[in-house]
């Protein structure tokens, strides 16, 4: 019964100490929409990385190399991920009303 008490007292020791220590040092939790800008983010890539592969093949199969055209969809892409993430970061705007 003592070794069951003393390991609760620990455990609530260690999450107590882990709390303290998140404050302490300022973390904040996650946007709610991070794992929508997750999601975004990997579509991205795997949209990316397919267009890659399939201009590869076409390079392969004709023995030369064709104009990357995938260069387009990917800086795009980035432009618009990275506008979300960026807005996602700064909030809301703080607006005072005189």
């Amino acid at each position: 019964m003592r070794d069951t008490n003393m390991l609760s007292d620990l455990v609530e020791r260690a999450f107590a100490s882990r709390k303290a220590a998140d404050t302490l040092q300022g973390k904040q939790k996650r946007p709610a929409n991070a794992a929508a800008l997750r999601v975004v983010t990997a579509l991205w890539l795997g949209v990316a990385v397919i267009q890659f592969i399939v201009w590869a093949a076409v390079c392969a199969v004709r023995g030369s190399v064709d104009s990357p055209w995938w260069v387009w969809e990917f800086i795009g892409g980035a432009i618009v991920v990275g506008c979300l993430r960026w807005a996602s970061r700064r909030g809301t705007p703080d607006v005072s009303v005189r």
